[in-house]
């Protein structure tokens, strides 16, 4: 047994895989792995805008702006 601080072992579990927070697996998650894929298939700049789907998936905009850009949900 070795004594660590909350934050050590917080890293270490991410670490070794002991805890994932990506995609479905976030406690605050309102997506599903479908629903992003079917956002970036959908999307399209000229007849699309981020609020409709926003709207459709009950998300905020910046949401689907940050999907559409790969910068949350990369692993799909």
């Amino acid at each position: 047994m070795e004594w660590c601080t909350y934050s050590e072992n917080l890293k270490h579990a991410f670490n070794n895989g002991l805890k994932n927070h990506k995609g479905i697996d976030h406690p605050y998650s309102k997506l599903k792995e479908k629903d992003v894929i079917n956002i970036r298939n959908v999307y399209n700049k000229k007849t699309n805008n981020l609020k409709s789907l926003a709207k459709k998936y009950n998300v905020h905009y910046a949401t689907i702006s940050l999907i559409i850009n790969n910068k949350t949900w990369r692993h799909i």
